[in-house]
């Protein structure tokens, strides 16, 4: 009896690391025209329906990440010192594990 409540009562515990997040992540490279990772690259993403934002900034080997994003339209902003910014729309559902990879122009 004693072994089945230690098993009921892990389970209760452990119920919320299985339920569906609210949230998506969206991660990334930012390359050059080359293809080449771009380092310390700023990468914002602006939400249509608040206005609120969330910067991020690409680590040595060009990589990004932005967890815990709410559901919406997002502009994307890429800015890094040397190349044009690059504007593009993103929509972003519950529970998504997004690729979005983006490339600077000079």
């Amino acid at each position: 009896m004693r072994s089945v409540s230690i098993l009921l009562c892990a389970l209760v515990i452990s119920a919320p690391a299985f339920a569906q997040s609210n949230y998506a992540t969206v991660s990334g490279t930012v390359r050059d025209s080359q293809s080449l990772p771009v380092a310390h690259a700023s990468v914002t993403f602006k939400a249509f329906s608040t206005g609120a934002t969330r910067a991020v900034t690409s680590n040595e080997s060009g990589f990004f990440s932005v967890p815990a994003l709410l559901p919406d339209d997002y502009d994307v902003t890429s800015t890094a010192s040397g190349f044009a910014p690059m504007v593009k729309s993103l929509h972003v559902e519950v529970g998504q594990q997004l690729s979005f990879d983006i490339a600077l122009k000079v």
